[in-house]
């Protein structure tokens, strides 16, 4: 693949200080944030795709790594080609993912990671599989907000963002989900514990997946998300929202 340097050289040539200044507003990684815009970061995914990437090669885990380390956007872009190459070995996959959720400390990040690569390589049947989620309760919150965020890949949504470059770039599909039906007894098994977690960013992620499950489908979903002396209002809000789109009549086909 493409030189960590390299890839790291075409986002600092496209960063500004005004889209740095204005990241600082929501994130501070320790990695520090170059200010590159999104369509750099895919720019970047695309040509290192293109370069070839295979997690069974020592020297491109090697570089996948020094890319993820050096800054916010540079990590996006390893988490871009590390998500596409997954599919041919999950285990390494997963092993990639575990390494950089520890050094996780922006949500962006943290999303990318459960969702592009974690429940990819779970489903794929590495490690434990989806159950395994459920061992990240008691992990930091960048970590839970993943486990909860990575539930997005046991449901027919497509994926988003920059990092989801790669996987679109291997599949050559603008559209890319994961699944054609939501995948309800995971959700059913692993979503229930985190339902009453307190850390404000980990319940704005367990909204989300309950509004996406409960719309398509409402029934499981409902009959899943309670919780001892009532929901969260995020999270009640997000269902309600999520079962208005869920049960509303469709109309017929011509």
């Amino acid at each position: 693949m493409l030189s960590a340097s390299a890839l790291s050289q075409s986002l600092s040539k496209a960063a500004s200080g005004a889209k740095a200044r204005g990241l600082k507003k929501h994130i501070s990684p320790l990695r520090g944030l170059r200010g590159a815009p999104g369509t750099a970061i895919t720019d970047a995914i695309n040509r290192g795709w293109k370069s070839g990437v295979h997690l069974d090669e020592h020297d491109d885990v090697t570089q996948l790594k020094t890319l993820f380390s050096t800054a916010f956007e540079d990590g996006l872009v390893a988490i871009g080609l590390a998500a596409a190459a997954l599919p041919d070995d999950p285990e390494t996959g997963l092993a990639l993912c575990h390494h950089w959720l520890s050094f996780a400390d922006d949500i962006q990040t943290a999303d990318a990671l459960g969702w592009l690569m974690w429940m990819p390589a779970l489903l794929s049947g590495a490690g434990k599989g989806p159950s395994a989620l459920l061992d990240a309760r008691s992990a930091d919150p960048y970590t839970r907000r993943a486990a909860v965020i990575a539930l997005l890949g046991a449901l027919p949504v497509a994926i988003e963002g920059p990092a989801a470059a790669g996987l679109r770039a291997r599949l050559d599909q603008r559209r890319v989900a994961f699944v054609d039906a939501p995948l309800d007894e995971i959700l059913e098994e692993v979503l229930p514990p985190f339902l009453r977690d307190e850390n404000p960013q980990v319940r704005k992620g367990v909204g989300r997946v309950v509004r996406s499950w409960a719309s398509l489908s409402p029934d499981r979903a409902e009959a899943a998300v309670h919780a001892p002396g009532g929901l969260h209002r995020v999270i009640r809000d997000e269902l309600a929202k999520g079962l208005k789109k869920g049960r509303r009549p469709r109309k017929p086909s011509a």
